[in-house]
């Protein structure tokens, strides 16, 4: 028979396994105990606790392919894989569709503060745990690095753009009514503002020989707007 000791540390983590769902698992530790009581009183709440085990197995609609484990078990690793995907869709959307940080912004600290309340309730494994809720951030550190990136490639951009429409104007004494007449005497392509799927040009306008330079710091507004006739950046939006 083991020492008071080692059948409290036995017993108690049979009760940790129960509460997050390993239910196999609390199952073997308690039979262990089980069999290391004797007739303590003790060994009553194990057997009664591997009763109600193996009847919440048998009654539980949530099971494996096998059969064999509740699903209770697989349900913090399904929400990891939901948390994954939907870190992908926000920096799909935001990095990849516009180039800026606007959605994850606005979703990743009430995401945070949900993982948080999740672990609270659910008392997953730390490692789950703290997956929950570094992905949310690391996410919004993701997108938040890809903004800036972006942002000086605009802001390199923007001045190869001005200075060829400049020269064009002093070549021909009027501005380029669009960007593709700078092709390929001034510049040998027109440069992106950013690399992204929308919103990722630069945008011209000639209007009575008033031109504007322009692209979305944060679309769909937010757009930087140069004027060629006052030689300054502004904000249209």
């Amino acid at each position: 028979m083991g020492t008071t000791n080692e059948l409290d540390e036995l017993f108690d983590k049979a009760v940790q396994l129960e509460k997050r769902g390993a239910w196999d698992d609390a199952i073997s530790l308690y039979e262990q105990a089980i069999d290391k009581w004797g007739d303590r009183p003790e060994a009553v709440y194990a057997k009664n606790s591997v009763t109600r085990l193996r009847e919440m197995e048998k009654t539980s609609s949530w099971r494996n392919s096998d059969g064999d484990r509740p699903a209770r078990n697989m349900r913090p690793r399904r929400g990891i894989q939901r948390s994954v995907c939907g870190a992908l869709a926000l920096i799909a959307w935001d990095a990849g569709l516009g180039g800026t940080f606007l959605m994850s912004a606005l979703v990743c600290p009430i995401w945070f503060l949900i993982s948080i309340q999740k672990n609270l309730i659910e008392r997953p494994g730390w490692r789950v745990a703290l997956l929950r809720i570094a992905i949310p951030a690391l996410t919004l550190g993701l997108v938040l690095a890809n903004n800036a990136v972006q942002y000086r490639i605009a802001k390199m951009n923007a001045p190869r753009i001005i200075s060829a429409c400049e020269q064009f104007h002093a070549a021909n004494g009027t501005f380029p009514k669009t960007l593709n007449e700078l092709i390929p005497q001034y510049l040998p392509s027109i440069p992106r503002a950013k690399y992204c799927l929308m919103w990722g040009d630069f945008l011209y306008w000639n209007c009575d020989e008033n031109p504007i330079l322009v692209w979305y710091v944060v679309p769909p507004f937010g757009r930087k707007i140069y004027g060629f006739k006052d030689r300054r950046w502004g904000y249209l939006d």
